[in-house]
């Protein structure tokens, strides 16, 4: 049996039914109306989400009984998004983020300091976030983040949670000092998650979107609490990448 992957610059998520690609390097999107997705499904089952008891019968405005399961993967595969070649392509795979419940963003920190350090690591953190993604594309930004969080977590202890709580604080204080990017919330989520594993906590940056209204956002999370956000906000989005 054929193996299909995402190639490395695509990520998915399942919404409402349908499944939205993602490629984030070019800002582009592709969505995968509920008929299709379902189809898409019968043939390759990795892209079942979270709402997978959606009613996949319910037939969208470009009803095409006669595209057959083949033809969208084959199509999806000209469209560069699927591939049969695992050195082109990552498996296929539902981003796993736990429902977040509450939030540190909205509470006052229990340390209200900056410490010398901080500005440091803070500074050092936001130039190497802001050299990556000015050089290198977002894919290849993801994939060296995590490697780095996967092999510095491994000999990481349990963390401070109101140390945790300190620092964000301080980052959030510090981070208007810099100029503002048109990507000001990647940038923030990824130089927050860089600036924390420097003192040993290793939380994870989401990348989530909602398709009404195509957008994108980025925030950062230690399994259910929102570090840099509110929790009303980022319910509003579906997680599409996990750092």
């Amino acid at each position: 049996m054929t193996e299909y992957y995402l190639r490395r610059d695509i990520f998915f998520c399942s919404v409402q039914g349908n499944i939205l690609f993602v490629n984030l390097c070019r800002d582009s999107y592709q969505l995968l109306t509920t008929e299709y997705a379902s189809k898409l499904i019968k043939r390759i089952p990795s892209f079942i989400g979270k709402d997978a008891q959606c009613d996949y019968g319910t037939l969208s405005e470009e009803n095409d009984a006669s595209y057959s399961a083949e033809q969208i993967v084959n199509t999806l595969i000209d469209q560069k998004i699927l591939t049969t070649n695992a050195a082109e392509g990552n498996p296929i795979a539902q981003v796993n983020v736990e429902i977040p419940t509450r939030s540190i963003f909205e509470d006052q920190p229990i340390r209200s300091f900056i410490a010398p350090a901080d500005i440091f690591r803070f500074l050092f953190a936001s130039y190497r976030v802001m050299r990556n993604l000015k050089n290198q594309s977002l894919d290849l930004v993801i994939h060296q983040m995590r490697a780095r969080k996967a092999k510095k977590r491994a000999f990481a202890a349990t963390y401070n949670f109101d140390e945790a709580h300190r620092l964000t604080h301080a980052f959030k204080r510090m981070l208007p000092f810099l100029k503002t990017r048109e990507d000001e919330c990647l940038f923030e989520g990824l130089a927050l998650t860089e600036f924390l594993s420097y003192y040993g906590i290793f939380p994870t940056c989401v990348i989530g979107v909602v398709t009404d209204e195509f957008g994108a956002h980025c925030w950062v999370q230690d399994r259910g609490c929102v570090f840099n956000d509110t929790v009303e906000r980022v319910l509003d989005f579906t997680p599409i990448v996990s750092i």
